[in-house]
């Protein structure tokens, strides 16, 4: 309950994904870090039930953990805490080399007030988003994410970033980042 801070579930629906998250831990029990697992999960339960998300998830996540090349996987539920670092690193990266521009004046605003923007790209990724837009979006946000993997996150914070480039350049502390694009994001 502490990490799924924003979801649509009732009392059922919270008891279904506890079952669910013991069950895919006992089939697979190496599962060392994944937190946006809970979010697809909590997700898919508005649209399917608990056998139907057994099956999806089982099927994606034994496809991970079989594939030897990590660049391969499509899903990324296959996490480590340095996996999630590669990944927040990475996007960081790409961020700046493709948005040369936005990428650049963004970033030197955060290093202007101090902000870190792991933390920011952490909190989204792993947070399936789910504290930033509103369900309809999310509902989309999961079908792409479920069809074309973890792109869509870059992507996602790409328009994101696009989108919010002025009213990000005008926070002027670094307590109010993640406040500011959530409320302009909802």
């Amino acid at each position: 309950e502490q990490s799924l801070r924003t979801h649509s579930l009732n009392e059922e629906g919270i008891t279904t994904l506890k079952e669910l998250c013991w069950v895919l831990n006992s089939v697979i029990p190496n599962i060392e870090y994944c937190p946006i697992l809970i979010y697809v999960i909590s997700l898919l339960l508005v649209f399917m039930n608990k056998e139907e998300i057994y099956t999806i998830l089982k099927c994606i996540m034994l496809n991970d953990y079989k594939c030897k090349d990590v660049e391969l996987l499509r899903f990324k539920f296959r996490f480590t805490y340095e996996d999630n670092k590669k990944i927040v690193l990475a996007f960081i990266e790409c961020f700046t080399s493709v948005t040369k521009y936005i990428g650049k004046e963004i970033l030197n605003k955060f290093d202007t007030i101090g902000f870190d923007i792991k933390v920011l790209i952490e909190d989204m990724f792993f947070t399936f988003f789910a504290e930033y837009f509103n369900f309809s979006f999310i509902t989309v946000f999961l079908v792409c994410f479920l069809r074309e993997g973890t792109k869509m996150f870059y992507r996602v914070t790409y328009a994101m970033f696009k989108l919010l480039k002025e009213q990000i350049l005008q926070i002027q502390n670094k307590d109010d980042v993640i406040p500011v694009i959530k409320e302009q994001c909802f």
